[in-house]
């Protein structure tokens, strides 16, 4: 067989055949599909981001809780009026080891 005239009949045989201006049915599609595939995680990245809608979240539950209790008045429990609540906290240890209570600070 002779390549060139093999050569020509191709060429020519290419020629004939013009490509059409229509985009095939989701093609777009097909196309960002397969360069999702190629995107490599980073799983720190993933995580991260999982924290920070965390703090996030916590931040704002902290925030409403402020909120409620800056709202609401008289609802504050305040335990430094309660002498009793104190003198039993601090004789535990005491009353647990049989000796007399020593100051941490």
């Amino acid at each position: 067989m002779d390549i060139d005239r093999l050569q020509t009949e191709l060429l020519r045989a290419a020629r004939a055949d013009r490509p059409s201006d229509r985009v095939p049915l989701a093609f777009e599609r097909r196309v960002m599909a397969r360069l999702a595939e190629r995107i490599r995680r980073d799983p720190w990245s993933e995580w991260t981001a999982a924290f920070w809608r965390a703090a996030m979240s916590g931040g704002a539950i902290a925030l409403l809780a402020v909120a409620v209790n800056w709202a609401t008045p008289g609802a504050v429990n305040d335990l430094t009026e309660d002498p009793e609540l104190f003198a039993v906290a601090d004789s535990a240890p005491a009353a647990a080891t049989d000796e007399p209570a020593q100051d941490l600070w």
